[in-house]
């Protein structure tokens, strides 16, 4: 699902703590889907091949 963090993002150039957020949500996302595939290794073991 689309995140609600990228509808905060102002048109144009991100001010650099917008871009700072962004790269926290994504590091955070990123966090989360780690987690759970790693709570279901034949399902990363498919990620990994994409």
């Amino acid at each position: 699902e689309p995140s609600d963090v990228l509808l905060e993002i102002p048109p144009g150039s991100p001010s650099p703590e917008t871009s700072l957020e962004l790269e926290l949500s994504m590091g955070s996302l990123s966090e989360s889907i780690n987690k759970h595939l790693s709570e279901n290794s034949a399902v990363a073991e498919n990620y990994f091949f994409i």
